[in-house]
């Protein structure tokens, strides 16, 4: 019989573990974006892919704080 004390939230030690080397990683390729998207006049990664990924982001933020309080 499982009890709620043996239930693991895999969502929560996924988000837990991923978001922060997440973060790690975007800081640092953060110049090599920023600077592959304002080549002119045809930028190596399109603008709009920036702005996706801040999107996502920040989705993926809401989640961590909303699985990860405290």
């Amino acid at each position: 019989m499982l009890t709620l004390s043996r239930i693991l939230d895999v969502v929560a030690l996924a988000i837990d573990g991923y978001y922060p080397m997440f973060l790690n990683d975007l800081e640092y390729s953060r110049r090599r974006l920023l600077e592959g998207s304002m080549n002119q006049p045809s930028p190596d990664i399109p603008i709009e892919d920036i702005f996706s990924l801040y999107r996502r982001t920040r989705t993926l933020g809401e989640m961590y704080r909303a699985f990860c309080p405290g």
